[in-house]
């Protein structure tokens, strides 16, 4: 059927009613599909894109194909170089991990970690609970094992001679019938003496027990070879300054009678002291770190 062209002819919009010439009249249109009304030309709400979503082709360059969700990654073991510790005394000990990226008051957790002297041991080294650590630098951190002293004493024990064989005394019915009391006790845990290396020791006797039981230092309980390396004798003590390298084991005794004293053992409390320890990984394996 033909229709006239309507150059002359008339509309009403349906949207506002006022008169358009009908080529000024067109179609309204939503998500793609004619609502029926036709409306001038000037009031056309045009057909809006965000209804053509998955049917219109865009581009979106801030967009990333099948990107996975963000999330935090789970810490990994990490390798640490070979002795990669230092211990600067009292428990003290710095690692060397470079660019750890850590911060202060993290825990840390060693694995197939060497110790260095006696106190410093691997158990020590490798605690289940790991270590809260504080940052020195970009490159290293630092964390204390407890209850590790490195710190040298002078200490001064009382001695007396006491007789009657007294039986808490380690060498009782031993030798002779007198054994020294030190402080005041002839007990064992306390005539059994620890001392540290570096640390200075004096045993201060009245003149006349000294003259009597002069007291010396031995490499063992019978007196077959006295030690005298730092020590000093007067006529009312016997003082010494522990060696490094001083036997593991001393004795102190009276060089006259036998067996009134007791054993000494020495603790080498600077091994290790500021020096890398840890293990090479040839022999050990690589010393690891974890979170």
């Amino acid at each position: 059927m033909a229709y006239s062209s309507g150059r002359y002819s008339y509309g009403i919009c349906d949207k506002t009613g006022f008169r358009y010439a009908s080529k000024d009249l067109v179609f309204e249109f939503r998500n793609g599909s004619k609502t029926g009304l036709r409306v001038g030309v000037d009031v056309v709400d045009p057909d809006h894109p965000q209804n053509f979503v998955g049917r219109m082709k865009f581009d979106d360059p801030q967009s990333i194909q099948d990107a996975r969700p963000d999330r935090t990654e789970p810490e990994a073991e990490r390798l640490l170089n070979p002795n990669p510790y230092t211990h600067s005394g009292s428990g003290v000990i710095t690692v060397k991990e470079t660019n750890h990226g850590r911060t202060t008051g993290d825990t840390v957790r060693f694995r197939n970690s060497l110790g260095v002297g006696s106190l410093i041991t691997q158990s020590a080294m490798q605690l289940a609970n790991g270590y809260s650590i504080t940052v020195l630098t970009d490159d290293t951190y630092k964390f204390t094992i407890p209850d590790i002293s490195t710190a040298t004493e002078s200490v001064n024990y009382a001695v007396t001679v006491v007789g009657g064989n007294p039986s808490d005394h380690p060498s009782y019915n031993v030798g002779s019938s007198n054994k020294y009391a030190i402080d005041g006790s002839t007990a064992t845990a306390n005539v059994q003496l620890t001392f540290k290396v570096g640390s200075t020791y004096r045993f201060t006797l009245s003149s006349s027990d000294m003259s009597s039981h002069p007291l010396r230092l031995y490499l063992d309980a019978d007196k077959t070879t006295q030690y005298t390396t730092g020590v000093t004798s007067t006529s009312t003590y016997t003082e010494i300054t522990v060696a490094s390298g001083a036997p593991s084991t001393l004795f102190y005794q009276c060089s006259i009678h036998g067996n009134m004293g007791a054993q000494i053992t020495v603790t080498e409390v600077d091994a290790g002291l500021n020096t890398d320890f840890g293990g090479p990984v040839a022999s050990s394996g690589p010393v690891t770190v974890e979170s």
